[in-house]
């Protein structure tokens, strides 16, 4: 009982503390980084928080069921979409090259920078484990990644474990494009697909759906060479992405821009924390801040709320209404 009740407090506040700190560490670095190195900075940002809190839920599989792993899956899920403001997701920055929306070498430093920011929740949080460790699940955990006997979630052979892993992404990232939900439920709806796509392959490969997160929970783990880990969890991934973008491009055509529209959206009303640039909990995106900038709102680069000057006609030629966009409000003059 005394175990029990020490573990309601312990992964509701560690994972709180989580999202807490993480908050803040991007409120002050956007304040003090221009937006060009930030874009760097919140890829690093995004996977240390990502990775922290699967770390800290997985333990629920064991200790309370899948049920309850999959409450505390969609909470996070749902969490990542109110604070994420980079893309957080190797995949992802792939889409965007592809689509040569951000060059070679930026996209390699993204990436490389959501790796080390998922290696760093590795260490982050077996030291908060260590000194704390309120349950024997952490205990038994903390022994298994000390003694090098972490067990790979590669459960099926390489190919079938690569295809398992596209298709998740295939999954997630076409849902997410077509902006199913609507602002109003957008977010509910891609936290639902990433808990019913995570839960249908958990089995299999583990669904990780991120590279980075792969490599951070499962790299170097009994049971997968390194070769069928990254044509898994990298290749798998980006070979979804492909799909997708196949799928939207040649088959749907304008469908695509559906969860584009819907994301301006709710960037617009302000739902978010921060302006969310169309990232869901797995990164899977549609207009992502470019090299650090804020995409045009209401004709107002970089997203900011300024004066900006619009004729529109009184009812008699030649005469205008001037409407003022400032602070919120439309002041006619």
């Amino acid at each position: 009982m005394a175990m029990a009740t020490e573990w309601k407090l312990f992964t509701p506040a560690s994972l709180l503390f989580t999202f807490l700190l993480v908050q803040l560490m991007r409120v002050t670095t956007r304040r003090l980084l221009p937006s060009s190195i930030y874009q760097f900075v919140g890829e690093f940002l995004c996977s240390f928080q990502l990775v922290t809190c699967v770390y800290e839920n997985g333990l629920h599989l064991k200790q309370y069921g899948t049920a309850i792993y999959a409450i505390g899956l969609f909470t996070l899920s749902y969490g990542y979409s109110l604070t994420f403001d980079a893309l957080g997701n190797p995949a992802a920055v792939f889409e965007r090259f592809v689509k040569r929306k951000i060059t070679f070498a930026n996209g390699v430093l993204r990436i490389i920078l959501q790796v080390v920011g998922g290696l760093c929740a590795h260490k982050y949080i077996t030291t908060i484990w260590t000194r704390m460790a309120p349950t024997g699940a952490h205990v038994q955990r903390l022994q298994q990644v000390f003694a090098g006997a972490c067990v790979s979630h590669l459960q099926v052979d390489m190919m079938t474990g690569m295809i398992c892993e596209a298709c998740a992404m295939f999954v997630c990232r076409s849902i997410a494009g077509a902006g199913i939900g609507g602002k109003h439920y957008y977010n509910t709806v891609n936290a639902m697909t990433t808990v019913v796509v995570v839960l249908t392959g958990l089995n299999w490969t583990g669904m990780n759906i991120n590279p980075a997160l792969a490599t951070a929970t499962t790299y170097n783990c009994k049971g997968h060479t390194l070769i069928e880990h990254v044509v898994v969890y990298w290749i798998g991934p980006f070979l979804g992405v492909l799909a997708s973008i196949a799928l939207f491009n040649y088959v749907l055509k304008d469908e695509y821009t559906a969860g584009e529209k819907v994301v301006k959206e709710i960037d617009e009303t302000g739902d978010h924390v921060f302006l969310r640039n169309g990232v869901t909990s797995n990164g899977i995106h549609h207009h992502p801040v470019e090299n650090g900038v804020k995409p045009e709102r209401n004709g107002v680069k970089g997203g900011k709320k300024g004066a900006k000057a619009k004729k529109t006609p009184k009812g008699k030629k030649g005469k205008y209404k001037l409407r003022r966009r400032s602070g919120g409000r439309v002041n006619s003059g």
